[in-house]
């Protein structure tokens, strides 16, 4: 491991697990103190995106393209890409027959295509965006990346790959240095193109990024639009005061909260500086970013409810209409508690002011289930087809007296009104395992919505299981498929889109390298689906 670097930045998921032991060596990806330099990661028409949503549905896709339900839930109209294009859910094989799938009860064929990758480098990815960059009404792949941990490892990044049709990308860079951990696209000046908002764990440099596309495939950083959000007002950082921000551990997500018709930003922040002095660290409020219409942000967190410590530190955030009032509300999930409903309410006539209603809707009725548990990353989607969004929620491993602990997935089913009732998913033999990531979308082709989950296996073996393939069935449950790629990886960012325009969803994963031996080998991967 790498000793902290002068910002203390940290690595996403030795950062994580600090949160339950509070003294836990984290890793370093080793940013600088100033901002990172230019260059040279739906099924509603309400505004939905997912906690680092990387979006396709706003991504300009054309009506025969194929792009899973998943990547249009990060992001139908006013969050992710929002505004984009609308709404492309499995555009491609919505209207037409579906094509027959490989993918039975038991198992699910897919083969490795890295190839088509053309010219990628070498990094360790944490994330993966699928957006459309240069606007030609097909879907790119943003890599997002940290710098390695040896010496000789590469460095941290974004990359794209630019898809230049016939399944096959070209290479292309963002941003040549700099270590992120999460991405998400998002039209933040409405002018047609998919920006890329990026956080990472920065103790005193920036923890939030916004690089501006021009449209073409190429962006620029622009250091003015966003507030940067370090964690630590001061070098080195004390015991945090009350106005540190405290630790970014999750992706932003996108929407327009105040219905102004632009994409406003929240931030979940976990906890306070505390961690890095070995101190008892409690959870920091989010950071609620409201969009000027031209893609500046003015930060306001008085629209969101005051919360205490212990119950105010956030891994992942979804904004979605869950109450079906039309108003993007927020779902909100952290470690080890329970996750928390916050209700967009009018006030004075406008919307974007925001109330717990997680145990009381205000006649006496929980929103959330009671029940703790590790809520790493959301996904959002509609699983039963009754016009509602519901929330599905992995989980990575807490460390408890020296032990990494697992605890599985969720599904939180939502009645129409933004009322919730929780259901434990199955995991492979051997699981629950290091959940990182998921991607929703119908991989089967039955009209059904599928769960896929990536999986580290630096601190739990996951037995080859670095993707999770759960199958929808009629009746409503999922069916673990056991048989499947097998991948000794560690898998972070993962996302679902049709690559080789077969009418299948193939599945695009980012791969976090801890001890990786140095550049020269490709580390992402492209899952194609095989008949």
């Amino acid at each position: 491991m790498k000793p902290f670097a002068s910002d203390h930045t940290l690595d996403p998921f030795f950062a994580a697990a600090a949160l339950s032991i509070l003294a836990v060596a984290c890793v370093l990806a080793g940013c600088s103190d100033d901002a990172p330099k230019p260059p040279g990661s739906g099924t509603s028409d309400a505004a939905v995106t997912m906690d680092g949503a990387s979006g396709v549905d706003g991504a300009g896709a054309p009506e025969d393209a194929s792009v899973s339900d998943d990547a249009g839930a990060r992001d139908a109209s006013g969050s992710g890409d929002a505004g984009d294009a609308g709404d492309a859910g499995d555009a491609g094989t919505q209207d037409a027959a579906p094509v027959a799938s490989s993918c039975t009860l038991t198992t699910c064929a897919f083969a490795l295509a890295d190839d088509v990758l053309d010219g990628l480098t070498d990094r360790s990815t944490t994330d993966v965006v699928l957006l459309d960059a240069d606007r030609d009404r097909d879907i790119d792949v943003l890599w997002v990346s940290q710098q390695g941990f040896a010496d000789n490892d590469p460095p941290g990044g974004l990359d794209l790959s630019r898809n230049v049709g016939g399944g096959r990308f070209t290479h292309g860079v963002v941003d040549a240095t700099e270590t992120w951990f999460y991405g998400v696209a998002a039209d933040v000046d409405g002018d047609g193109a998919s920006d890329v908002v990026v956080s990472r764990a920065a103790t005193t440099a920036r923890q939030i990024g916004l690089f501006m596309s021009k449209g073409d495939g190429t962006f620029e950083f622009d250091a003015d639009a966003v507030p940067s959000l370090p964690a630590c007002a001061t070098s080195p950082c004390v015991a945090a005061p009350e106005s540190d921000n405290g630790y970014v551990f999750g992706r932003v997500a996108a929407g327009d909260v105040d219905l102004d018709g632009d994409v406003d930003l929240l931030v979940p922040i976990a906890i306070d500086t505390n961690l890095l002095l070995q101190q008892e660290a409690k959870g920091r409020p989010n950071a609620l970013l409201i969009n000027d219409g031209m893609g500046s942000f003015t930060r306001d967190d008085a629209r969101l409810p005051s919360l205490t410590s212990d119950r105010d530190g956030t891994f992942c955030v979804a904004l979605a209409d869950f109450t079906g009032d039309g108003a993007v509300d927020i779902f909100a999930g952290s470690g080890l508690s329970r996750p928390r409903l916050l209700v967009n309410v009018e006030a004075s006539g406008k919307y974007g002011q925001f109330v717990d209603q997680s145990e009381d809707d205000g006649d006496g009725v929980a929103r959330i289930p009671e029940g703790i548990l590790r809520a790493f990353k959301c996904g959002v989607d509609d699983f039963d087809a009754d016009q509602d969004l519901d929330v599905v929620v992995v989980s990575d491993v807490y460390a408890q007296e020296g032990t990494f602990v697992p605890t599985p997935a969720y599904l939180f089913r939502n009645d129409g009104t933004g009322h919730f009732v929780s259901t434990a998913l199955p995991f492979p033999e051997g699981g629950p395992y290091d959940n990182q990531d998921t991607a929703l979308g119908d991989l089967n082709n039955d009209g059904l919505i599928d769960i896929v989950i990536s999986n580290n296996a630096e601190t739990l073996t996951h037995n080859g299981h670095a993707i999770e393939i759960l199958l929808q069935q009629p009746d409503g449950s999922f069916a673990q498929v056991e048989d499947t790629v097998s991948l000794p990886d560690n898998v972070f960012g993962v996302e679902l889109m049709d690559i080789d325009l077969d009418g299948r969803l193939d599945i695009v994963a980012a791969v976090s390298k801890y001890d990786a031996a140095g550049p020269g080998g490709l580390s992402n991967h492209i899952l194609l689906q095989v008949p």
